[in-house]
């Protein structure tokens, strides 16, 4: 599900964009499903690509872990960890023939 999608200028002035994305995970623990939400961002080409799909389709995602630090305006330390998406694609269950 794309959470936001905005656009943005870096220092060279090149316009950018951004999305950013939450993929839910459903495990099963003691037979009670357990959700994580997880965090992505998608930039530039990606972002395009993310934006394509609808909320509930199954994707497959491939990126790398970015641990983010910034002060806020109150002076507080913050810390957010996502996952900077490399790649997307829809993910389509194999179908098994029982014959």
């Amino acid at each position: 599900m794309v959470t936001s999608k905005r656009l943005r200028v870096n220092d060279s002035r090149r316009e950018y964009y951004v999305a950013d994305l939450i993929i839910k995970n459903t495990r099963f623990i003691n037979g009670s499903p357990k959700d994580t939400y997880i965090p992505l961002e998608a930039w530039d080409k990606m972002c395009e690509r993310a934006c394509q799909f609808q909320t509930g389709d199954l994707v497959y995602v491939t990126g790398r872990f970015v641990n983010k630090n910034w002060r806020d305006r109150n002076g507080e330390d913050c810390t957010k960890n996502v996952i900077s998406v490399e790649s997307i694609e829809l993910y389509e269950p194999k179908k098994y023939d029982n014959n």
